[in-house]
């Protein structure tokens, strides 16, 4: 039973994290990503609605971090995960 609880806590405790989205000043939430996981951004967007979207990765580690940001600078983490692997799309003659 110890064992299923450690497990259980080891497999929790990371989400916890984010259960709750934390929202910060856009250049602290940049500082935090780029000092805590080594995280830069790999690709960005605008919401439908009007939302600043970022895609920040670490490539040799595969983790990564989703990062939505108003108009007036508060950004938020919204989602991260494991495993990033980048693929190659087809553009131009090559669809």
């Amino acid at each position: 039973m110890k064992n299923f609880i450690t497990t259980l806590f080891l497999i929790l405790a990371p989400l916890s994290l984010y259960a709750q989205p934390a929202c910060m000043q856009y250049s602290d939430a940049i500082a935090y990503l780029e000092n805590q996981y080594n995280e830069y951004v790999v690709a960005q967007g605008l919401t439908s609605d009007g939302l600043f979207f970022q895609l920040h990765a670490n490539l040799e580690s595969g983790t990564w971090t989703a990062t939505v940001t108003a108009t007036n600078g508060i950004t938020c983490l919204a989602s991260a995960g494991q495993n990033l692997e980048l693929v190659d799309t087809p553009q131009g003659d090559d669809i």
